[in-house]
């Protein structure tokens, strides 16, 4: 036996005294006896709660809590940013049926919809862009800032900050008049102050005496042919206006919308054409 492992033989109880005093002297082998005795009997207290595998299950698994940390802020971002995205996404819809209905959207621009006209626009408008879509006639006070385009079904108009009328509805042509600034219309026409656009013409011209599009008196159109007008004074006014005259009339002034009779004369005296009522709501102009 090596000498080295005669110490542990003997502390294991595989090596005797007797064979153990062969290695060591007798003083030896009585404070190596006392040595081991001490150690069988000594207690170190453990905690009754200690876990050796539990500790090491949460040593092991600090990196995978830290990227567990992150994946949650991470889900967190994505939550709100969906949720952000959605809402901002949302359409608004708005609708004057019979009545002129005044807008104010939020940039502060002005929008004053004429009776049966739609405008709709996202939620995130004035923050994400300037964008709204049209169906019937509008008049928009754009106040500065950002572009700000009209859709149509007809084309779009953009501007960045000015006063014009937008009309594109299944009654009348697409048109487009611009009172102060600058239009861009179907990203080719440019409109200054007082002048139209006209669609069926490709043509922008000037126009002398377009002062405003909605007054006191009523709303001014420009070349507009009379049977339109008479549609648009019908959905004003509802009621029934049956028609009899030369269909190649064309109406530039104000049209009333405030009072019956002024209107009916503001499409009739000027064409010398003749105004008879056949019930409440229902009228004929002939010539």
């Amino acid at each position: 036996m090596k000498e080295e492992n005669y110490l542990a033989k003997w502390a294991e109880g595989a090596l005797s005294d007797k064979e153990l005093s062969k290695f060591s002297n007798e003083q030896d082998t009585a404070l190596l006896k006392r040595i081991l005795l001490s150690t069988s009997i000594a207690k170190i207290d453990i905690p009754a709660t200690l876990n050796y595998q539990n500790l090491e299950s949460r040593i092991s698994n600090k990196p995978i809590q830290k990227n567990t940390f992150i994946l949650r802020i991470a889900a967190a971002m994505i939550a709100i940013l969906l949720a952000g995205s959605i809402y901002f996404n949302l359409e608004v819809s708005l609708s004057s049926g019979s009545e002129i209905e005044k807008i104010t959207l939020p940039d502060n621009s002005q929008v004053t919809l004429l009776p049966g006209s739609e405008l709709s626009y996202k939620r995130g408008f004035g923050w994400l862009n300037r964008n709204i879509n049209l169906s019937g006639e509008g008049i928009f006070e754009v106040t500065k800032g950002k572009t700000f385009k009209v859709a149509t079904s007809n084309g779009t108009v953009e501007v960045l900050g000015t006063v014009f009328r937008v009309i594109s509805n299944s009654v009348m042509p697409f048109e487009v008049s611009c009172l102060e600034g600058k239009v861009k219309v179907q990203n080719q026409f440019i409109l200054t102050a007082n002048q139209h656009f006209n669609n069926s013409k490709k043509k922008v011209e000037n126009v002398s005496d377009m002062k405003s599009f909605l007054s006191d008196e009523g709303v001014y159109y420009y070349q507009v042919p009379l049977s339109q007008v008479i549609q648009i004074l019908e959905r004003y006014m509802e009621i029934e206006i049956k028609e009899d005259f030369n269909q190649e009339f064309v109406f530039t002034g104000i049209l009333p919308i405030y009072e019956l009779e002024s209107a009916l004369q503001s499409i009739s005296l000027p064409f010398n054409l003749t105004i008879t009522k056949l019930d409440e709501l229902t009228y004929r102009i002939n010539d």
